[in-house]
């Protein structure tokens, strides 16, 4: 344990849920460390964007300043974006770390700085504030970006998208050669960032897995939405119930679980998806539902909704489309699900399909095959002992090695130990 005084943090990070977007909030990596650093008794400034990525919606229309809860949000104002991809998102990304290059250097500079990658332009600019005012800055690599753009672009088109790309990329690396330290959610994502760096591993490059906190909504509440997922048709009542909360992006294959659900109608199987969130695929997936009764498709849903179903669930589905932004990382999705003692059933290879296997936290089916998802979903299904000691399994693995209080505390005093080194460290070359 490194010891406790009072650290001056920023935190640099969009597109996550903000502590002041609701009661019900469902916080990420971010928003739980602010908490635990503002309960600390820290002073803790998160710069982020005034667009909500997820309704895509702006907070406030406008740069602000929020304070709630012993955190300074500090909001920049953006153009904002219809489709993830798209013209305008990176028009906004531009804007963004504008805005922040503009405001930072006429405050109070902090300790240490922790920034997400992506954005890029954000990370960027968080690098080279940390240059200017020798302020070490911690990356906190979140997705491969550049790298998931040209896995996008159709396969004969690929050579010309990473030809495109080359100024991205060459930004990434600057951002990462100026960081005093990589940290990500796995060592394949700290390794691709000490890559990027060009330079070799230090004890300052860490892996923190996502981490999640125990699920706390009271009975009441719990009750409540308990009742209205009834009324949607999603009950205790012998059906398997398989769900799925959060964005409902082509980064995800809905075309699989479509068929599989059709497939298990006709067969009269007793199985239910359950597949909330926003995004550009909601209004295929609803009108989906409207000819598939063993489909519900309710929309976004807030924290206590989702601890609900969780609930009434056993299954979490995660069925990620393979790639190079997913591969090589176990993702946010299956440690949720553990969180709520839900078997995770996913077709991405790499990280995750080696934890589902070895710690018997789930099953896998094959990338694009309903006809797989149907046969692991049935199998699940009619082997109740078999899925229960899978949910057991996960359950145990969330409380050993994700709880958001342990990962993120150590996280904490890891970024600690950088803002209080005796040594110097190194604010790389500049960017």
């Amino acid at each position: 344990m490194v010891a406790h005084y009072p650290l001056k943090i920023w935190l640099i990070t969009v597109g996550e849920p903000l502590p002041i977007d609701g009661n019900y909030a469902r916080l990420w990596r971010t928003g739980l460390i602010a908490k635990m650093l503002a309960n600390s008794g820290d002073s803790v400034t998160w710069w982020t964007s005034d667009f909500d990525h997820f309704s895509k919606r702006h907070r406030f229309g406008r740069h602000t300043t929020q304070i709630a809860g012993g955190i300074e949000y500090r909001l920049l104002h953006g153009c904002g974006y219809r489709k993830n991809i798209s013209l305008s998102r990176q028009i906004d990304h531009l804007q963004i770390a504008r805005q922040f290059a503009k405001q930072a250097k006429a405050l109070q500079q902090p300790d240490i700085v922790l920034a997400s990658l992506p954005t890029i332009e954000l990370a960027y600019a968080a690098v080279n504030y940390g240059r200017q005012h020798s302020v070490p800055v911690v990356l906190d690599i979140r997705d491969l970006w550049p790298d998931i753009f040209a896995e996008e672009a159709p396969l004969i088109a690929r050579p010309l998208a990473r030809l495109a790309l080359m100024p991205l990329e060459a930004v990434v690396n600057k951002a990462c050669r100026g960081a005093a330290g990589i940290t990500g959610n796995s060592e394949d994502f700290v390794a691709w960032g000490v890559r990027r760096a060009g330079r070799s591993r230090t004890m300052f490059d860490r892996v923190f897995p996502f981490g999640y906190p125990q699920l706390d909504t009271d009975d009441t509440t719990t009750k409540a939405y308990t009742a209205a997922w009834r009324a949607r048709g999603v009950a205790n009542d012998g059906y398997l119930t398989v769900c799925f909360f959060g964005s409902l992006s082509d980064r995800f294959d809905y075309e699989t679980v479509l068929s599989a659900a059709r497939l298990l109608l006709d067969r009269k199987s007793s199985v239910r998806f359950v597949l909330c969130g926003n995004g550009e695929n909601l209004a295929k997936l609803r009108e989906a539902a409207e000819t598939t009764p063993n489909l519900i498709v309710p929309g976004w849903v807030n924290a206590a909704e989702i601890e609900s179903l969780m609930r009434i669930s056993q299954v979490g589905l995660a069925p990620y489309r393979n790639g190079v932004g997913f591969e090589g990382n176990v993702p946010n999705k299956p440690i949720e699900y553990a969180s709520g003692r839900l078997a995770t059933v996913s077709c991405l290879n790499g990280a995750l399909a080696e934890l589902i296997q070895k710690y018997d936290i789930g099953a896998q089916y094959e990338s694009g095959r309903s006809a797989s998802l149907v046969a692991v979903l049935e199998t699940l299904e009619q082997n109740r002992d078999v899925l229960e000691r899978k949910c057991n399994n996960a359950r145990s693995l969330f409380e050993r090695s994700y709880r958001a209080e342990a990962v993120y505390n150590e996280m904490i005093d890891y970024l600690r130990s950088i803002a209080g080194s005796s040594g110097p460290i190194e604010i790389r070359g500049a960017p």
